[in-house]
């Protein structure tokens, strides 16, 4: 039977423009992987529907501890993502025990 445990994915959705700095800091802050999409959708900012011109939102998940979870959305929640396109959840998923 596999060994699981539990971790947490963090999901961000954000202007392309942040990316670069995004994947910077959950490196630093102990991330291990992440993986990044483009992606289009609406919410409170304007809606982006046309991905055969370069995609102006990223989707970036990655797994971590819990503690590493909560750093990340700390580092989120800085002024530096004030009135930008913008959010980021974290959901508890079970993973193979060798793979955090």
């Amino acid at each position: 039977m596999a060994q699981l445990v539990t971790a947490k994915r963090v999901t961000i959705f954000a202007d392309r423009l942040l990316e670069e700095i995004i994947l910077q800091q959950l490196e630093k802050l102990g991330a291990s992987g992440f993986t990044c999409t483009d992606c289009r959708g609406a919410g409170t900012h304007p809606v982006v529907q046309d991905l055969s011109v370069i995609s102006q939102r990223v989707r970036i998940e990655t797994i971590v501890t819990p503690e590493i979870a909560i750093a990340i959305m700390d580092f989120v929640e800085s002024p530096s993502f004030v009135n930008r396109a913008f959010t980021a959840c974290i959901e508890s998923v079970e993973i193979l025990a060798r793979s955090l």
